[in-house]
């Protein structure tokens, strides 16, 4: 017993010693090697998209002036709210610490303990955020366009929806809303990069690549009248996501089954 202890205690030893990238290596299964190579075709691919969709916001912009366009100007925000962004996942994991460290130390130790009070901490993050996105899309974003039905909490109709496109008017507080969505998943991918690796790393790469693209794709190219019903899907389920993420660790399996149903 003392063998096999000691066995371990060296094992996890040479665990914490390896860098970033051995432990990157180690998790790079055929799988997630395929992942890595559709995010570097996704990449090569992004001065060109770039390109496309400033060509085509300039020659809608020539047909007509009093349009206002989207530009790729829009996009400075970006980097105030990614450090925003940063900065308040911070705070949020130095309050939360010490409750979830009660909560999973009898079960947990060492650096296993510390990755699961991030993830927990993330997943508070994640429920705070999205829901905050959530709401301003849909009450303060989507039911100020012609198109949102009564159901979604407005007076339009669906048969709106490209009456007037790719000419919309866009309703107030939809740049801040897309642009916000678009820097948390910038945010999040460049940190993704550094955190410790597991079995979706890679993955979880292609995600926020591909949906990166997408978002400054339908913004640009003036298919946000599409992409809103999109994001504020997404941003409904991620709510639902943060709270598993809180919770899996130390409640009860039934619990996290509602969780998932």
């Amino acid at each position: 017993l003392k063998c096999t202890s000691m066995e371990k205690s060296l094992e996890k030893k040479a665990e914490q010693k390896k860098s970033q990238i051995q432990k990157i290596i180690d998790v790079s299964t055929p799988s997630q090697m395929l992942c890595l190579a559709l995010t570097l075709i996704l990449f090569s691919k992004i001065p060109a998209c770039i390109s496309s969709a400033n060509t085509y916001s300039r020659f809608r912009k020539l047909e007509n002036p009093s349009y206002d366009r989207e530009s790729l100007e829009d996009f400075w925000i970006v980097i105030p709210c990614s450090l925003v962004i940063r900065l308040i996942k911070v705070a949020v994991n130095k309050s939360s610490h010490s409750y979830f460290k009660g909560k999973l130390q009898h079960k947990y130790s060492g650096e296993t303990l510390e990755n699961k009070i991030a993830k927990c901490s993330r997943g508070i993050f994640k429920v705070l955020y999205f829901t905050f996105t959530f709401c301003f899309g849909l009450f303060a974003v989507l039911r100020q366009t012609p198109f949102a039905s009564p159901t979604m909490f407005g007076d339009g109709e669906m048969m709106y929806t490209f009456g007037s496109w790719p000419y919309t008017v866009m309703p107030y507080g939809l740049k801040f809303y897309y642009l916000l969505s678009f820097s948390y998943y910038v945010e999040d991918g460049i940190m993704h990069l550094f955190m410790p690796p597991n079995y979706d790393y890679w993955e979880m790469i292609l995600h926020h690549t591909l949906t990166a693209m997408l978002i400054f794709a339908s913004y640009m190219n003036g298919f946000w009248n599409i992409g809103i019903f999109v994001l504020i899907q997404m941003d409904m389920e991620d709510i639902w996501i943060g709270m598993i993420r809180v919770v899996m660790d130390y409640s009860s399996t039934a619990v996290v089954a509602i969780l998932y149903s």
